[in-house]
């Protein structure tokens, strides 16, 4: 698959987990769930332990505007060149490959989740949210490591609690 002067990691394969729009100013009894219009746009890798597909981006559209809440997750598998390239029992590993490749796989992300996200909003009468043409700043979440690891990355930097 990987041609000579490639990049070692490629997309394959986008698509869309979730999406979701709803009216979000009480009329359906809810009125403690309104919240500001915003537009938010966060990336998390997840490790996926597989031979050729070590890690997934996910991607998480969220828009409020007028009294409406949309909401779309798209996700990525990213192929490499070399199988086994991330460990996925070694979570720092994770989080080092996601704060790497989210920035450089955002915008295929976002255009994906948008595009739903706009249809989903031109299908609902009176929708007032208007989805931004352009990425918003991309928020990178990582995996937190389980106590254990989180420990022994502690004990290895020589901090302690």
């Amino acid at each position: 698959m990987f041609q000579e002067g490639a990049p070692d990691v490629a997309i394959s394969g986008v698509d869309v987990w979730r999406a979701t729009i709803t009216r979000s100013d009480g009329q359906q009894g809810n009125e403690a769930s309104r919240s500001e219009d915003a537009t938010h746009w966060h990336v998390s890798g997840f490790p996926m332990g597989s031979k050729d597909y070590s890690l997934v981006l996910v991607g998480d559209l969220t828009c409020a505007a007028g009294g409406w809440f949309v909401g779309v997750t798209s996700t990525c598998m990213l192929l490499f060149r070399h199988p086994n390239q991330i460990d996925p029992d070694d979570l720092a590993e994770v989080n080092a490959a996601t704060r790497r490749l989210a920035p450089w796989a955002a915008n295929v992300l976002y255009d994906t989740a948008a595009a739903r996200a706009r249809s989903l909003v031109a299908a609902s009468a009176s929708c007032a949210i208007e989805v931004p043409l352009l990425t918003p700043v991309t928020h990178v979440t990582q995996i937190a490591p389980p106590p254990e690891q989180d420990d022994a990355a502690a004990r290895e930097s020589g901090s302690s609690e």
